[in-house]
């Protein structure tokens, strides 16, 4: 095999018999890291001076570079770097780079995992073996480096998650958990570990845990970014409120359209999702709803934001429910805040 270039993780260099070749000093490793990050294309010595030195004033740049090119031959014998018009070039094959070879395999997984999700998961479980640490780590200054360093670290993200989507496919879902909650605990803004979780806890029976999972995320997003949790997440989380005595296994999947479809199901029915807490010290207010629901065709209830006006609606609605022969509509507007004029007024 041809010598093998690894960056992701600190740069590695190794022949065919496992001799590290690894450039010893940091000039050396910056420039063969900046080759490998711009491979196949003619790099200008002037670009490669400003990434290998950055900031710093270097007399007779392209001389000093043309001398830290030779040592790299030297140190890594056979190295295919030439000097061509216009700047110097890095060929090397796209095998001999572990960032390719996962990348390669993170896509394959991918395309097994729809049917062969135990092959899957052994690709993806190669691919993450690949990772040693964050990618082209001599190169976190540079504009070009922390664009790829950015892509690479989102495919391992990504690839991370498709990996434990796989465990659940596989009825794992007691290690997807586990692996899961640290999951979230390193990433508590992403939406798909705490959607995957969610779907762990409840396959595994822990369906209040897989709740208290979503109203985290839903007051960490409100706190950190002042937004709502997305449409898919929180019709996971109605499904969930809907499974009153069903087992929660029977949303555990990965598919948006099976999360969606329980939640869909309970708007046909009319009934709003049942919260999971009792219901207590409103009963005067809610029997005085009642009592106006059955001498009136429209009932609209009023007061200040925050003091449980869709809870007391919600139990109202459950408790008259058997009263109408066409069913009830219960339409959620709690996420509705565009498209109304500043300064609408009631007309």
């Amino acid at each position: 095999m041809e010598t093998t270039f690894d960056v992701l993780g600190p740069l590695r260099v190794r022949d065919r018999n496992g001799v590290d070749h690894t450039p010893n000093g940091v000039l050396g490793r910056r420039l063969l890291a900046a080759l490998l990050l711009q491979r196949g294309a003619v790099v200008p010595p002037a670009r490669l001076v400003d990434t290998v030195w950055g900031e710093e004033t270097v007399p007779n740049g392209p001389a000093a570079l043309h001398s830290h090119v030779f040592r790299l031959r030297k140190r890594i014998p056979g190295l295919p770097v030439t000097h061509e018009p216009g700047g110097y070039r890095l060929a090397v094959l796209e095998a001999t780079i572990d960032a390719n070879r996962f990348e390669a395999l993170v896509s394959e997984a991918k395309v097994l995992a729809p049917n062969q999700p135990a092959v899957a998961l052994q690709r993806f479980d190669d691919a993450l073996a690949c990772w040693r640490g964050r990618p082209y780590a001599e190169l976190e200054d540079t504009d070009d480096g922390r664009i790829e360093i950015e892509r690479l670290c989102e495919l391992h993200r990504s690839a991370s998650e498709e990996r434990l989507a796989v465990l659940l496919t596989l009825g794992r879902a007691g290690d997807a958990a586990a692996e899961l909650a640290a999951l979230v605990a390193r990433e508590p803004l992403r939406e798909r570990p705490r959607l995957l979780l969610m779907d762990a806890l409840a396959a595994c029976g822990r369906r209040a845990e897989a709740l208290r999972v979503y109203d985290a995320y839903r007051l960490a997003l409100a706190a950190e970014l002042g937004v709502a949790p997305s449409p898919v997440i929180r019709a996971r989380h109605e499904a969930l409120l809907a499974l009153d005595d069903v087992h929660a296994a029977d949303v555990a999947h990965d598919d948006r359209d099976n999360a969606a479809a329980p939640a869909a199901a309970a708007v046909r029915l009319g009934l709003p999702p049942r919260p999971i807490s009792s219901f207590v010290g409103r009963q005067r207010e809610l029997d005085e709803l009642d009592r106006r629901l059955r001498a009136w065709r429209l009932v609209t209830v009023l007061g200040p934001g925050g003091v449980g006006k869709t809870r007391l609606t919600v139990e109202l609605v459950h408790r008259v429910a058997d009263r109408f022969a066409g069913g009830v509509l219960y339409c959620d507007l709690t996420t509705v805040d565009a498209g109304l004029p500043r300064t609408s007024r009631p007309l």
